[in-house]
């Protein structure tokens, strides 16, 4: 793991000393939007020369809205990566069990993804793998706060793209397009947590992860004061890590009804609680970056941002 990653400079120098505070903020603010999508492109950069250098992709894309043309500065980056069936557990095997977050970070798919850039968090995702292949969500640690790419490796041939998605790595190796079907739609594979501490290890991604959509969502919404979709899961897992570690943390085993607080301001709390238990029992956070609090709250500030200029181009 590198260091704590440099907060982007906004280059105000130039403003006038008379400008308006709330001038001011936009400015800020604006950057702060322009700030993620620069990393975002960068990363998407280092995801192209990781690629290049893996001989075992045979082929590679960007769907969902990257694929479409249609990204915001909070848009995620969804990959898919195609490889023949024997190279499948080399490069995206899954990890051993009893599965903690150390486990995930050492699995042939974790090290995968931490080859591209400084990776925050991993976040075992095999419900959305496709049928025979294998899936992860990652964020990476960046100066405008975490990049969300949504990995899916599949058995070559794979599902060839559409006009839908954008090429990442060709090797002339792609085959006919998967018939679409049931088989796909209903595919599900399950691979749930065994025991207490696997729950337990598996609701630190999946706070962060929560935290990250939540804030997405609500900055995302024509409502100003909407409620954050995922705050009964995003607390539900912050319970489940403090009932393993008996840490008794009151509120925080329900969702909490939205008062006068802004939901960022919850989410922020939310983020402060997840610090706290991190200080209290390190060992159980083997890992995770110091970093991780600092990252979210970028990302709340960004998203927070983000609803303010939604709100002035309304």
């Amino acid at each position: 793991m590198t260091g704590d990653p440099v907060a982007p400079t906004y280059g105000l120098e130039w403003l006038s000393p008379s400008i308006g505070c709330d001038s001011l903020n936009q400015v800020m603010s604006r950057d702060l939007l322009d700030s993620r999508v620069h990393d975002r492109s960068q990363l998407l950069a280092q995801i192209q020369k990781w690629l290049a250098g893996e001989p075992r992709a045979c082929n590679a894309w960007l769907k969902g809205s990257g694929g479409r043309g249609q990204m915001d500065a909070l848009s995620d980056l969804d990959v898919v990566v195609v490889v023949r069936d024997t190279d499948l557990n080399a490069i995206a095997g899954d990890p051993a069990r009893p599965t903690g977050y150390h486990e995930v970070l050492g699995s042939a798919r974790g090290r995968s993804v931490a080859a591209v850039a400084d990776v925050l968090l991993l976040l075992e995702a095999p419900q959305n793998a496709p049928e025979g292949g294998k899936a992860l969500t990652s964020f990476y640690a960046m100066p405008a706060g975490p990049q969300q790419v949504d990995w899916e490796w599949q058995i070559w041939p794979g599902d060839a793209g559409t006009d839908d998605t954008v090429s990442l790595l060709e090797r002339g190796l792609l085959g006919r397009p998967r018939p679409a079907g049931p088989q796909f739609d209903h595919y599900r594979p399950s691979r749930a947590p065994a025991d207490d501490y696997e729950v337990a290890q598996h609701a630190i991604p999946w706070f962060c992860a929560t935290a990250i959509w939540n804030a997405k969502a609500v900055a995302r919404s024509s409502a100003a004061a909407a409620p954050p979709p995922m705050l009964k899961a995003m607390n539900n897992a912050i319970a489940d890590i403090g009932r393993y570690l008996g840490i008794n943390l009151g509120a925080f085993n329900h969702a909490p009804p939205l008062g006068s607080e802004s939901p960022f301001d919850i989410l922020t709390q939310a983020v402060a609680v997840f610090e706290n238990l991190l200080t209290e029992a390190p060992s159980f956070f083997d890992g995770v970056p110091e970093t991780v609090g600092k990252q979210l709250r970028q990302f709340i500030r960004a998203a927070t941002a983000f609803a303010g200029q939604g709100r002035l181009n309304r």
